[in-house]
């Protein structure tokens, strides 16, 4: 997380609230997406990677 805040939500698990300088591990092959929750657009860092 760069900017503003969201909740990433996933198939198996509780959403959680993510803030500046938080990061998430998951697997991508689970569903997956993100809300804003902040006033102002959030800006992430998202990297995936296949192996």
């Amino acid at each position: 997380m760069l900017t503003g805040t969201i909740r990433l939500l996933t198939e198996f698990y509780e959403p959680v609230e993510m803030k500046r300088g938080d990061s998430a591990y998951y697997d991508a092959a689970m569903g997956h997406n993100v809300i804003s929750t902040s006033p102002e657009d959030a800006t992430i860092l998202w990297v995936t990677s296949l192996e």
